[in-house]
Protein backbone atom coordinates (compact mmCIF):
# COMPACT_ATOMS: atom_id res chain seq x y z
CA UNK A 1 0.00 0.00 0.00
CA UNK A 2 2.80 2.39 0.83
CA UNK A 3 4.50 1.77 -2.49
CA UNK A 4 1.22 2.50 -4.27
CA UNK A 5 1.05 5.93 -2.65
CA UNK A 6 4.67 6.87 -3.36
CA UNK A 7 4.35 5.62 -6.95
CA UNK A 8 1.13 7.61 -7.34
CA UNK A 9 2.92 10.79 -6.24
CA UNK A 10 5.77 10.12 -8.66
CA UNK A 11 3.41 9.37 -11.57
CA UNK A 12 1.47 12.56 -10.89
CA UNK A 13 4.75 14.47 -11.45
CA UNK A 14 4.57 15.98 -7.99
CA UNK A 15 7.54 18.04 -6.87
CA UNK A 16 10.48 16.30 -5.22
CA UNK A 17 9.57 18.04 -1.99
CA UNK A 18 6.07 16.52 -2.07
CA UNK A 19 7.43 13.06 -2.85
CA UNK A 20 9.94 13.31 0.01
CA UNK A 21 7.18 14.51 2.31
CA UNK A 22 4.92 11.57 1.45
CA UNK A 23 7.86 9.17 1.88
CA UNK A 24 8.38 10.61 5.38
CA UNK A 25 4.70 10.20 6.20
CA UNK A 26 4.77 6.62 4.91
CA UNK A 27 7.73 5.84 7.22
CA UNK A 28 5.77 7.22 10.17
CA UNK A 29 2.69 5.19 9.25
CA UNK A 30 4.80 2.05 8.79
CA UNK A 31 6.01 2.42 12.36
CA UNK A 32 2.45 2.84 13.63
CA UNK A 33 0.85 0.06 11.58
CA UNK A 34 3.81 -2.31 11.13
CA UNK A 35 2.64 -5.64 9.72
CA UNK A 36 -0.98 -4.48 9.60
CA UNK A 37 -1.15 -2.74 6.21
CA UNK A 38 -3.79 -5.04 4.84
CA UNK A 39 -5.63 -5.37 8.18
CA UNK A 40 -6.03 -1.73 9.15
CA UNK A 41 -9.46 -1.23 10.68
CA UNK A 42 -11.37 1.90 11.61
CA UNK A 43 -10.96 0.91 15.26
CA UNK A 44 -7.17 0.70 14.92
CA UNK A 45 -7.10 4.07 13.20
CA UNK A 46 -9.20 5.64 15.95
CA UNK A 47 -6.89 4.17 18.61
CA UNK A 48 -3.86 5.50 16.69
CA UNK A 49 -5.45 8.97 16.47
CA UNK A 50 -6.01 8.98 20.24
CA UNK A 51 -2.41 7.91 20.84
CA UNK A 52 -1.14 10.67 18.54
CA UNK A 53 -3.22 13.30 20.36
CA UNK A 54 -1.99 12.00 23.74
CA UNK A 55 1.58 12.35 22.46
CA UNK A 56 0.92 16.04 21.74
CA UNK A 57 0.94 15.77 17.94
CA UNK A 58 -1.04 18.69 16.43
CA UNK A 59 -4.34 17.83 14.70
CA UNK A 60 -3.10 19.17 11.34
CA UNK A 61 -0.10 16.81 11.40
CA UNK A 62 -2.31 13.86 12.29
CA UNK A 63 -4.72 14.81 9.49
CA UNK A 64 -1.93 14.87 6.88
CA UNK A 65 -0.97 11.34 7.96
CA UNK A 66 -4.62 10.26 7.90
CA UNK A 67 -5.07 11.72 4.43
CA UNK A 68 -2.09 9.67 3.23
CA UNK A 69 -3.53 6.56 4.88
CA UNK A 70 -6.91 7.21 3.25
CA UNK A 71 -5.27 7.63 -0.17
CA UNK A 72 -3.32 4.40 0.34
CA UNK A 73 -6.60 2.64 1.07
CA UNK A 74 -8.24 4.00 -2.06
CA UNK A 75 -5.28 2.96 -4.20
CA UNK A 76 -5.21 -0.51 -2.61
CA UNK A 77 -8.92 -1.00 -3.35
CA UNK A 78 -8.41 0.17 -6.93
CA UNK A 79 -5.46 -2.26 -7.31
CA UNK A 80 -7.55 -5.13 -5.93
CA UNK A 81 -5.31 -5.67 -2.88
CA UNK A 82 -8.17 -5.22 -0.42
CA UNK A 83 -11.96 -5.32 -0.88
CA UNK A 84 -12.55 -2.04 0.97
CA UNK A 85 -10.81 0.57 3.05
CA UNK A 86 -11.66 1.57 6.62
CA UNK A 87 -13.86 4.61 7.06
CA UNK A 88 -12.46 7.18 9.46
CA UNK A 89 -12.79 10.90 10.02
CA UNK A 90 -10.20 13.63 10.23
CA UNK A 91 -9.68 15.74 13.33
CA UNK A 92 -11.02 19.26 13.71
CA UNK A 93 -8.34 21.84 12.90
CA UNK A 94 -10.32 24.96 13.78
CA UNK A 95 -8.09 25.70 16.78
CA UNK A 96 -4.94 25.48 14.64
CA UNK A 97 -4.11 29.19 14.87
CA UNK A 98 -0.68 30.23 13.69
CA UNK A 99 1.47 31.91 16.30
CA UNK A 100 4.55 34.09 16.24
CA UNK A 101 3.26 37.11 14.36
CA UNK A 102 4.15 40.62 15.44
CA UNK A 103 2.14 43.81 15.13
CA UNK A 104 3.40 46.88 13.21
CA UNK A 105 4.82 48.64 16.29
CA UNK A 106 6.78 45.50 17.26
CA UNK A 107 8.02 45.20 13.67
CA UNK A 108 9.27 48.81 13.73
CA UNK A 109 11.12 48.21 16.99
CA UNK A 110 12.60 45.02 15.55
CA UNK A 111 13.91 46.67 12.39
CA UNK A 112 15.56 49.51 14.37
CA UNK A 113 17.95 46.94 15.84
CA UNK A 114 18.97 45.67 12.38
CA UNK A 115 21.76 47.00 10.15
CA UNK A 116 20.36 49.58 7.72
CA UNK A 117 20.66 47.42 4.57
CA UNK A 118 19.02 44.44 6.32
CA UNK A 119 16.27 46.67 7.76
CA UNK A 120 15.56 48.08 4.28
CA UNK A 121 15.30 44.57 2.83
CA UNK A 122 13.08 43.50 5.73
CA UNK A 123 10.72 46.41 5.16
CA UNK A 124 10.67 45.68 1.44
CA UNK A 125 9.80 42.00 2.04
Amino acid sequence: MAALLVDDYRQQNRSRKNVRNVERIVRQLREAFAGLWLRITARRVERWKADQRAAGIPPATINRRLAALRRMGRLAVRAGLVPSRPDFSLLDESDNVRQGFIDPSQFSAFTVALPTDVADATWFA
